[in-house]
């Protein structure tokens, strides 16, 4: 697991009222899908590990105000079409508008939940 990275999301989460994370799963190393208090699931990423697949597709919405300086880019939840609502979805929503910059970093077959009690 990527403790730097989840740690690094965990702090933006807990910060932002809207965003406050309810449960954590880890998609990959340098992603992290976060059920949140607005019922949905947002995908963070490392940008040093990860890019947009399709970055006209996106433009500045990966990037929205609050996340400057940390090196984390999002993919929201909110106005996806189907809304992602859980891990699996998010997983594959990752794998569909993701992808990594380097060779050695893949994105994993499942899910893996992270124990917020022990983290928070």
């Amino acid at each position: 697991m990527d403790n730097e990275f989840i740690n690094r999301v965990l702090d933006y989460t807990q910060k932002h009222l809207d965003c406050k994370a309810r449960e954590m799963a880890e998609l990959a190393p340098g992603i992290a899908a976060v059920y949140d208090a607005s019922n949905e699931v947002d995908t963070y990423f490392d940008r040093k590990q990860w890019e947009a697949s399709n970055p006209p597709l996106w433009g500045n919405s990966l990037f929205p105000p609050g996340l400057e300086g940390t090196g984390i880019g999002v993919l929201q939840g909110v106005g996806s079409m189907p809304r992602i609502s859980d891990f699996d979805q998010a997983l594959g929503y990752a794998q569909r508008n993701l992808k990594s910059t380097t060779a050695d970093v893949k994105m994993y077959e499942q899910p893996q939940k992270v124990d917020l009690e022990q983290r928070l």
